[in-house]
């Protein structure tokens, strides 16, 4: 496996061209319900993502609009923050960020101090999530990654640890 720095991703995934399958693994501190009053303060989830890069959001979901038997109307809003550097990445408060169109995750494991922690009891703290403006049955997922967050990527065939 290939060692990268966070730089040496970025540039990677600037040079990447066309629709490309990737898997990741991100280290994050999910947002809790309850906020710093939460028992689950400074957790840490570890997350794996198998996704598309370089795809055009709009495009995605007007697809899955057609599959659905929808009109394919679906106009993406503009971004709310952040600036594209490429399809793929984005740039804002001087962080880079990797848009992915997620595709299949693994259950994530969560950690609290070192120490694993059960997700049922995890998932019970986590706000949910709304489907917005795609009215589809299958919603198109789209996330945004900060560079700093991703441990492991695997793409074109290779497989990188990223160094933080």
């Amino acid at each position: 496996m290939k060692t990268l720095t966070q730089n040496e991703l970025k540039n990677l995934l600037l040079a990447t061209n066309g629709s490309t399958f990737v898997n990741i693994v991100t280290h994050t501190v999910p947002v809790l319900v309850g906020g710093k009053k939460n028992i689950y303060t400074g957790l840490t989830k570890v997350s794996s993502v198998n996704g598309i890069i370089n795809f055009r959001y709009e495009n995605s979901v007007n697809n899955q609009r057609d599959r659905e038997g929808l009109e394919t109307n679906f106009v993406a809003q503009e971004r709310k923050w952040g600036k594209h550097l490429s399809q793929s990445v984005i740039e804002h408060n001087d962080a880079y960020y990797l848009q992915i169109k997620v595709e299949k995750t693994q259950e994530p494991e969560y950690f609290l101090k070192g120490s694993r922690v059960d997700n049922t009891e995890v998932n019970k703290n986590l706000p949910k999530r709304k489907d917005g403006t795609q009215e589809v049955d299958k919603t198109v997922i789209l996330r945004d990654y900060n560079l700093s967050n991703i441990r492991e990527i695997r793409l074109n065939k290779q497989e990188y640890k990223v160094v933080v």
